[in-house]
């Protein structure tokens, strides 16, 4: 009787074990999932920022009027709110209308850069 007790104590102990591991290796990931979700949803909402900060940049190039490489630098070199600076790059002349820009914008919070290769 006293063998097969033993024998018991001796499987609920490997069966306690391996719940053991079975815990170590899911908890970490139930406990840092939040904090890559968030840091996922912050990146998501700098990228979008950049994103409408460019459409308000290039939106602004029609107002110009006749377009001249000295109106295209004279363009505002931020937001309005001020959290966001353009970086004219380069601006080539293609043909008689048209220019190639190529703008860097930069989230000043971050330091996150986004270069934009845009026809005009």
């Amino acid at each position: 009787m006293r063998k097969n007790f033993l024998k018991h104590k001796a499987e609920s102990l490997i069966e306690i074990l391996i719940a053991i591991t079975i815990i170590a290796l899911i908890l970490p990931g139930i406990f840092f999932m939040p904090t890559g979700i968030l840091k996922s949803i912050i990146e998501l909402r700098r990228h979008d920022a950049l994103s409408y900060a460019a459409q308000f940049y290039i939106s602004r190039l029609p107002e110009l009027g006749d377009i001249t490489e000295a109106k295209i630098l004279n363009m505002p070199t931020q937001t309005p709110d001020g959290k966001i600076n353009f970086n004219l790059i380069s601006c080539t002349k293609i043909n008689n209308n048209s220019f190639k820009i190529i703008l860097e914008i930069k989230e000043l919070s971050s330091n996150k850069s986004f270069t934009l290769e845009h026809i005009i």
